[in-house]
């Protein structure tokens, strides 16, 4: 997807974002509120949570827990 949106547009409305909700935003709050797609944060930055550390946020993100299976032989 091409876009012709710089980083530093994306950090600043990002970190805006945010300060406006008094915690990082969720990706549910990001969809409802940015001026661009969910689609080209993800392309800029991979996941919610380096876009988060790259606007200087320290947040875990959640991951889904693995499945782990036992195989009795």
């Amino acid at each position: 997807m091409k876009d012709n949106v710089s980083d530093e547009d994306l950090i600043q409305e990002y970190t805006e974002m945010s300060k406006a909700f008094g915690k990082p935003a969720t990706i549910d709050e990001l969809k409802r509120t940015t001026e661009y797609s969910y689609d080209i944060y993800r392309q800029h930055f991979g996941t919610i949570g380096e876009l988060r550390e790259t606007c200087g946020f320290k947040v875990k993100t959640k991951r889904a827990a693995p499945i782990i299976t036992k195989v009795i032989v």
